[in-house]
């Protein structure tokens, strides 16, 4: 039980880094010595410090005999900072606690493997699906090359597109905007690009590699776009986010695609949905399970 609080503990810091860690993961650590908590931290940035390199700086000498919770396998190679299980070792921690093991091939096992060979017990698959869901963009990046697509739709209560920017800016507030923004876990949104440039899926695929080569693991699209429509009718989005605002009328569908599907049985179905009250619109976001 209390290995399991802590865990949750170190999620919770890990995701004080959203939207600043990419292409890196989320990552959070805390050590703790006879039951009392005596270091932690989280990675802030790309190329700064890993979180357990920020959680044995914060323990001091009190990391030695400790036992380190992390929300992901310690890395074990030399990137823009050096591996994270050398200074496991050289802290002398004795026990190290994590959900999962980092999908990049150039870890993967690895590190938890050096650890043990240096007499560190080692503990993981505690709470592994939390742990995946909070760096999803991360994984997916890692195990397919491709950023992980959130498709947002801005509606009325009759599906159609909203009236003006304006209306939209006075129902939600800059924080309400922020939520969103957190909810769908972006690195960039982009909009206003014309679908006719991607004639296929490889065209899509292709671009939307070329993002993740940028370090850009988790996008948004929005649904009005052409291009938005386009790659969801190739089963390439992950999430979905509609904005649904308090209002009747429109001239135009806010999602304009056929997707060939005639039989309620037949349509695609939102998993984990979830449903908030942003401002006066009603954010309702899922994923996607393509039938």
């Amino acid at each position: 039980m209390r290995e399991e609080k802590i865990m949750q503990q170190v999620l919770r810091l890990a995701e004080k880094g959203r939207g600043h860690t990419s292409p890196n993961p989320m990552v959070g650590a805390i050590l703790d010595r006879n039951g009392k908590i005596v270091g932690q931290g989280y990675h802030r940035g790309a190329g700064m410090p890993h979180a357990e390199m920020e959680a044995i700086k914060d323990a001091g000498r009190m990391a030695d005999g400790s036992t380190l919770y992390v929300n992901l396998e310690p890395c074990c190679h030399f990137g823009k900072t050096p591996p994270c299980t050398d200074a496991i070792i050289s802290a002398g921690i004795k026990k190290v606690v994590y959900p999962v093991n980092d999908p990049n091939p150039v870890v993967n096992g690895k590190g938890a493997r050096i650890l043990k060979k240096h007499g560190i017990e080692v503990k993981s698959g505690l709470m592994a699906e939390q742990a995946k869901k909070l760096n999803e963009a991360y994984f997916k990046y890692q195990l397919t090359g491709l950023p992980f697509l959130n498709l947002k739709i801005e509606q009325t209560l009759d599906g159609k597109r909203t009236s003006s920017p304006s209306l939209t800016e006075s129902l939600l507030s800059n924080s309400d905007r922020k939520e969103t923004l957190r909810i769908l876990s972006a690195d960039k949104e982009i909009a206003g690009m014309r679908a006719s440039r991607f004639f296929t899926k490889g065209d899509l695929i292709k671009y939307l590699r070329s993002l993740a080569a940028e370090g850009v693991l988790s996008v948004i699209v929005k649904g009005t776009d052409g291009w938005g429509a386009k790659i969801l009718k190739h089963r390439l989005v992950d999430k979905i986010c509609y904005l649904i605002y308090p209002e009747i009328g429109g001239r135009r569908p806010a999602l304009e695609i056929n997707l060939g599907i005639n039989r309620i049985s037949e349509a695609w179905k939102l998993s984990d949905v979830h449903y908030q009250n942003l401002g006066r619109a009603i954010l309702v976001s899922g994923y996607i399970n393509y039938n």
